[in-house]
């Protein structure tokens, strides 16, 4: 609802978005229009509503969430000569932290903030890889250099995985971590899980594409019949692409993943496809 004399609703938003995208100082654009989240009602006992106020600005807002995803329960594996690849119930927790403001006409991030949101947790089904570290010794000695090859390999499935599945990418989840029990696991943003997996003592990044629907639609199911394939088609695929070190249609923008992102997940893909 926007603030005014008389309010009226300009829009509904979905529960499992709600926190990514109406958290308060949020820049919500209707119809390219931009209005400020003013306050943002949640708890059950309060009717689920956020006020807005119309605003002139020249910038959007990006949330940066913290998140975890912890294996509940195997039902399935695959033992492959460069990796293990399993499948099974999980438990994903995610809490809205801060924000960027992303200046709408050159993207250029122009600020920040805090944003203090409880956190959100769901059951569902995923399916995940695990790199042993001695295959990742193959492609590269620096653990680093491993770890920002994974996340690439990690966006370039995400985004692959809706061709094999039919589903819209939104449908599915992604984040690259680790086998830790779910009761000893936190919650953590991409840059802090990428320094515990660089201190970690035992080596064991694990790739995880999870259904974003509580319970599990069949996604990850499907997703590990055709793991295989998946792994090819993104071989394939970056092999294809013109850029250099990384963009948004391969293994993500190169701010994001490194500048030699692209070399060594296509280094990793050729021995985990082959």
């Amino acid at each position: 609802q926007k603030q005014t004399k008389r309010r009226q609703v300009i829009a509904e938003v979905d529960w499992s978005s709600a926190f990514a995208t109406i958290y308060p100082k949020a820049i919500y654009l209707i119809e390219a229009e931009p209005y400020e989240v003013q306050e943002l009602h949640f708890r059950e006992d309060e009717e689920k509503v956020a006020y807005v106020k119309r605003v002139a600005v020249d910038y959007f807002t990006d949330a940066v969430s913290a998140r975890g995803v912890w294996i509940l329960r195997r039902l399935t594996e695959r033992q492959h000569p460069t990796f293990l690849l399993e499948q099974g119930e999980v438990l994903v927790a995610e809490k809205v932290v801060g924000f960027k403001k992303i200046k709408m006409a050159t993207l250029e991030n122009v600020g920040s903030g805090e944003v203090e949101l409880p956190q959100q947790e769901m059951q569902t089904t995923s399916v995940w890889l695990t790199v042993p570290p001695e295959v990742l010794a193959r492609v590269s000695p620096s653990r680093e250099e491993s770890i920002d090859g994974l996340r690439g390999v990690t966006y370039l499935l995400h985004h692959l995985a809706p061709l094999f599945v039919l589903c819209d990418v939104r449908d599915l989840g992604s984040w690259l971590g680790d086998t830790t029990p779910a009761e000893t696991g936190a919650v953590a943003t991409r840059e802090s899980a990428r320094t515990r997996l660089l201190q970690a003592a035992e080596f064991k990044p694990t790739i995880y594409l999870y259904d974003v629907h509580a319970g599990g639609i069949g996604l990850a199911e499907r997703l590990f019949e055709v793991f295989h394939d998946l792994l090819r088609h993104g071989l394939a695929t970056l092999e294809r692409c013109p850029c250099r070190a990384g963009c948004p249609s391969c293994v993500g923008p190169v701010n994001e993943v490194g500048r030699r992102a692209k070399a060594t997940a296509a280094a990793i893909l050729t021995l985990l496809a082959n």
